[in-house]
């Protein structure tokens, strides 16, 4: 039949015969059944893998260097053969690998044979030893046949980490960890890494606080430039590792910087003022592009003011809270960038009222009684008071017009025994209101 196959033939003739001598005895005497049948085997080898990685790897980039101990060996393998169901037959992957100075030390391994991909092994620990290079092939494995083998896919192990850490340099952003800093929000950076003398470092891996991006050197120990846009004001870091051929990562570098504030200048004229002063602020910036300034005074709603040429605005603002007011100002460009808040503080005096009360003194004896009325006098410093608003124990609010020389007095007259406290403002008709004057009192029973 093999004969047949060769020649090139479609078709075959098989006979049953018994040699003539035995024909005519009956000790040879047989019985023949037609039901002849031949099971004829058909096996075709693997194909060539393919997709072959070390470590994660793929040796379409062989040769490089390799930092794992115990990589993964990676490949995928087809079978040109159908199974009788029309799924592929199982392969499986035989991985062989050897050092390229000592052939001799081998290391051979067959997957198991299955119908997907891919095919991986881990080489066990201690095979690989540090600076030695190693050829890998691979070969399908059906069970009948061995397919054709890989290409070479050579690499050399490196255990080895960096010892130096990075160089960092930037002519925007030079290392300063205090304010005042430099560049500011939405200022880029041009940051410049080096090896440190490492000859084989390939990459870098950097990034705000933490080294996470990898960028490759222009060359083998050589250095690589990245860019970096601050996007607020104060200290950052920038944090880079060296990293060499195969893939050791060196002790990380923190470089620390003083981002400057893109916040605007506010001064203020008068410097210094009082409860109900109008006072003139100037706001100016050294942003290019600024258009106009949004602001807030004493946490009122926000408000916008045009720049001029010169990116400077003046705003006039009446000091209005008693003790402390403060002003929220942001610069905002014509494409809408908005700068740090620049916060401006002025303490003025709160120009509490006096109270007093010969009926019910502030004093820890008691006094009167239910129902029994008492004068109270209210005396202001803020200029111009034009009223009191007072309220006993927190209840409503009472209005008592102030006279000529600014002092009012009122009748109270405490509905219960006990403690009580009476808080009283001082008012002006513009609006502007003191600080509280508490006055607490002892009512008899």
């Amino acid at each position: 039949m093999t004969s047949a196959l060769a020649a090139g033939k479609d078709t075959v003739t098989l006979a049953l015969r018994m040699s003539g001598d035995r024909q005519q005895d009956p000790a040879y005497g047989r019985h023949y059944s037609n039901e002849m049948h031949m099971t004829v085997t058909h096996n075709r080898a693997p194909n060539q893998p393919t997709n072959v990685s070390v470590g994660g790897r793929n040796c379409v980039d062989a040769p490089f260097h390799s930092a794992s101990r115990a990589p993964d060996l990676v490949a995928t393998v087809t079978d040109p053969d159908v199974s009788p169901g029309g799924a592929p037959d199982s392969v499986g992957a035989k991985f062989e690998i050897f050092d390229v100075s000592d052939p001799s030390l081998r290391f051979a391994q067959t997957s198991s044979r299955i119908s997907w991909n891919p095919h991986a092994v881990r080489m066990p620990e201690g095979f690989l030893a540090d600076g030695h290079t190693y050829d890998l092939t691979v070969r399908g494995d059906d069970g009948e046949a061995l397919g054709p083998k890989t290409a070479p896919c050579r690499f050399t192990s490196d255990f080895t980490r960096p010892e130096a850490e990075p160089t960092v340099a930037s002519p925007e952003y030079p290392e300063q960890p205090d304010w005042p800093g430099t560049g500011g929000p939405g200022v880029t950076g041009h940051f410049t890494f080096g090896a440190g003398g490492t000859a084989d470092i390939a990459g870098y891996r950097w990034g705000e606080r933490g080294a996470y991006t990898y960028v490759a050197a222009d060359r083998l120990g050589g250095g690589a430039t990245v860019d970096f846009t601050p996007t607020r004001s104060g200290p950052t870091s920038i944090v880079a590792a060296a990293v060499d051929r195969a893939g050791n990562q060196s002790p990380t570098r923190r470089y620390e910087i003083w981002v400057r504030s893109d916040a605007p200048e506010v001064t203020a004229t008068p410097p210094d003022g009082a409860l109900g002063q109008p006072v003139e602020f100037t706001f100016t910036s050294r942003v290019a592009g600024v258009v106009e300034y949004s602001y807030e005074f004493n946490q009122g709603v926000a408000r916008t003011v045009a720049a001029g040429p010169d990116r400077t605005a003046k705003v006039t603002l009446v000091l209005d809270q008693p003790y402390q007011n403060v002003l929220t100002v942001r610069s905002r460009t014509a494409a809408g960038t908005l700068s740090d808040s620049r916060q401006w503080y002025l303490s003025v005096d709160g120009h509490e009222p006096t109270v007093t009360s010969a009926d019910y003194p502030e004093d820890f004896e008691g006094h009167g009684g239910p129902g029994v009325a008492g004068t109270f006098e209210f005396i202001s410093t803020l200029p111009r008071t034009a009223e009191y608003v007072y309220s006993l124990d927190g209840g409503p609010q009472v209005v008592v017009p102030a006279g000529p020389d600014g002092r009012a007095s009122t009748s109270i007259a405490p509905a219960d025994s006990g403690w009580h406290q009476l808080s009283v403002r001082a008012r002006r008709a513009d609006g502007i209101t003191s600080a509280p004057r508490d006055h607490t009192f002892l009512v008899n029973e």
